[in-house]
């Protein structure tokens, strides 16, 4: 074949005089692989494999990458990354249908503050483990705006972009909640009609919301488990919360990935979102009221999801 074609032949006429037939195609492949390599052997050594299909170790090799050091890498990257390791330029469709495949998919980023202090946060793991889920009550602070009623997804034709008219607020008014969660779902929540939570506004809703749920311990709703915000840490918090026989938690610093009440938050702004498409003149005539609907719609349920994933529940 190499021979003919040096003697001038062409593609198709070496492909006719083949026996068995072989396409032109192939004897192009052919020749092309003795130009480049001067031997007839295929890239896998013999080995048929699905065409286009990234190998078992090449995967593995990325996926340990986007685990242990960056899980930020665009699809162009990660194939710099794979061509600087092995020596292949795969494309960026099939590495995403490749980690599709082994379950790597696309997601909300969530952020880790530097200045964790990585000892304090195991400490505080292994303490969690002297506490039932039963003891635990969650307490944080939530707010709703107008900017909250917006919702942040859409659908229009492929191709064009999916719009919607919102009037455009600035420091507007608005509700800020305190949230009360146990195992059981939410419990109990406390509005104000403010920007911000000062001090005495939070001891005035831990002493109208949260201490006549509080039994001393180790009965159930016991442990009272909080931020560190700095009204958090009045004097006066400790005191009312201690004086009712109960414990006061307070989560080591930036670590707001333990306090399963942010998710609940997440849901109920969700549920705001909905009640201001379904029910709007509900929503703009009584916020209040809307904003304390959708914190209860926090369930048992969620709440014991929100508890696994934040390492309360093992």
């Amino acid at each position: 074949m190499v021979a003919a074609s040096w003697s001038g032949w062409s593609g198709r006429k070496i492909a006719r005089t083949t026996f068995p037939r072989i396409s032109e195609s192939c004897v192009a492949r052919i020749l092309t692989r003795f130009k480049q390599f001067g031997d007839f052997s295929t890239p896998c050594a013999g080995k048929r494999r699905r065409p286009g299909k990234i190998p078992d170790v090449q995967v593995r090799w990325l996926v340990k990458r986007l685990r242990e050091e960056d899980c930020t890498l665009y699809l162009d990257e990660m194939a710099d990354r794979l061509e600087a390791q092995f020596g292949t330029r795969w494309r960026e469709n099939l590495i995403c249908a490749t980690l599709l495949r082994y379950g790597i998919t696309r997601k909300k980023l969530t952020i880790d503050s530097t200045k964790r202090n990585e000892f304090e946060r195991a400490l505080f793991r292994e303490n969690m483990g002297y506490y039932e889920p039963e003891q635990l009550v969650f307490i944080d602070e939530t707010r709703k705006d107008p900017r909250t009623l917006r919702r942040r997804y859409g659908r229009a034709v492929s191709g064009a972009r999916a719009r919607a008219r919102f009037a455009f607020t600035r420091g507007s008014s608005g509700w800020s909640a305190l949230g009360v969660m146990t195992v059981g779902g939410m419990i109990d929540c406390g509005l104000t009609r403010a920007k911000g939570v000062t001090a005495a506004t939070f001891i005035d809703q831990l002493y109208h919301h949260v201490l006549p749920h509080l039994q001393p311990y180790p009965a159930p709703r016991s442990v009272v488990v909080l931020d560190n915000a700095v009204v958090h840490w009045a004097p006066l918090v400790r005191e009312l919360i201690e004086g009712c026989g109960a414990r006061v938690l307070y989560l080591p610093a930036y670590s707001y990935d333990m306090m399963p009440i942010e998710h609940a938050f997440s849901k109920a702004k969700a549920h705001m979102e909905w009640l201001h498409g379904a029910r709007r003149e509900y929503v703009e005539a009584c916020p209040q009221f809307a904003l304390e609907e959708a914190l209860m719609s926090v369930t048992a349920e969620d709440a014991v999801g929100y508890l696994r994933n934040c390492g309360w529940i093992q």
